[in-house]
């Protein structure tokens, strides 16, 4: 295993269970993200709803990392995702209700 890496793996599991989820969180979370302020900057209708889908995939992530940590596997990783979450629904929330 990677040195860099061995901080996020769960002690016990396979590097594979945490590179395994590079597609989605690059889909969602970057893809996402584009597209949602792409069509944030041009008024699109569905605006919101891609932003309310990346604030979803960002909090389905951090639940996980927080998830192994309460299973005693190691709590970098949800300390690291909680600013990504809050910071997200901070401004999902800020754009629903127009501020």
């Amino acid at each position: 295993m990677a040195e860099a890496r061995a901080p996020f793996v769960p002690a016990g599991w396979p590097e594979g269970v945490v590179l395994s989820f590079w597609l989605a969180d690059f889909v969602v979370l970057v893809g996402g993200s584009i597209a949602a302020a792409a069509a944030g900057a041009r008024g699109r209708s569905w605006a919101r709803a891609a932003l309310t889908c990346v604030a979803g995939g960002a909090l389905y992530a951090t639940l996980w990392c927080i998830a192994t940590g309460a299973m005693g596997l190691g709590w970098l990783s949800a300390g690291l995702m909680l600013p990504c979450s809050g910071g997200t629904l901070a401004c999902c929330i800020a754009v629903l209700h127009g501020r």
